[in-house]
């Protein structure tokens, strides 16, 4: 498994760059760490007693557990491994991006867009399935266009979706509309996952038969509905990060345990910053309202 990345991979880019120009030590440096990281990923499944094809997310996130540079030296090989349908061809590495400021929507409005999705017979059943993901289960779009027909479960009625190792329970309105979105994946012929007999992407792209939408179509919906995808995935995040301790958090949505803790923290801490804000924009009346 090693031998050929190395060789058809690492060995051949490091070839023609040498060929290109000079190739440096740093160069070469980090060619050996690309080839680290791929061996400790392999060792790492062959301790549990799994092969590089059943890797999942949650085991890659688990593994890199929020490591930047880790996460960028094992991308060569999970895409290598990816174009030879040697691992699940919706895995991501998780390159964390600088923490970004917190945004929060305003609970009142954010209720009220989560009423008004749910009413509104203009906006698609893909993007009302995408805004309530967002809304209520504070998932990051990259994790939303992934979603696949067999990331559902249904057990004594109740519908679960599959984001890390534990399915989650979802709420009526939102497991009703992701149903019936999967029953009508399945007759899309364009919906059908590569190298899969019966899986579908929940959001495929009409226009390139066997992929799931872009990010920026699905953000561009959810804006033309109303949704600001940012704020409302912050607010959502806070609010699970009242409810649930974060191992649980990072558990059910398959965050990093220290991105779990980090909200799990704003949960404390946002709504003071964010009910300061309100005052300052609206003014403190001193009373109730009439």
């Amino acid at each position: 498994m090693i031998a050929p990345y190395a060789r058809w991979s690492v060995l051949r880019r490091a070839r023609r760059r040498a060929a290109r120009r000079h190739y440096s030590f740093s160069a070469g440096h980090g060619d050996r760490r690309r080839i680290s990281e791929a061996i400790r990923l392999l060792r790492w499944l062959d301790r549990r007693g799994r092969s590089l094809a059943d890797l999942t997310q949650a085991d890659l996130d688990r593994h890199l557990r929020g490591d930047r540079n880790r996460a960028a030296q094992l991308t060569g090989f999970i895409t290598w491994a990816r174009h030879r349908d040697l691992v699940d061809a919706r895995l991501v590495v998780p390159l964390r991006q600088p923490d970004e400021p917190i945004v929060l929507a305003d609970v009142q409005e954010s209720d009220a867009r989560i009423r008004t999705l749910l009413a509104d017979s203009d906006v698609s059943l893909e993007t009302q399935v995408a805004g309530l993901l967002v809304m209520m289960l504070a998932l990051p779009l990259t994790r939303i266009q992934r979603l696949t027909t067999n990331d559902l479960h249904t057990r004594d009625g109740v519908v679960r979706l599959a984001l890390a190792d534990h399915p989650v329970p979802l709420p009526a309105v939102l497991a009703e509309r992701i149903s019936r979105l999967a029953h009508i994946a399945q007759n899309k012929p364009y919906a059908l996952v590569p190298g899969a007999n019966d899986n579908r992407w929940l959001l495929p792209s009409p226009s390139l038969p066997g992929t799931h939408l872009c990010t920026r179509q699905i953000a561009v919906n959810l804006h033309k509905a109303g949704i600001p995808v940012r704020a409302s995935r912050h607010l959502a995040l806070i609010r699970l990060a009242e409810r649930l301790p974060a191992p649980v958090l990072a558990e059910l949505l398959g965050l990093s345990q220290s991105t779990a803790a980090k909200w799990a923290v704003h949960s404390q801490t946002g709504w003071a910053d964010y009910l300061a804000a309100r005052t300052t924009t609206t003014g403190d009346r001193g009373g109730c309202d009439e």
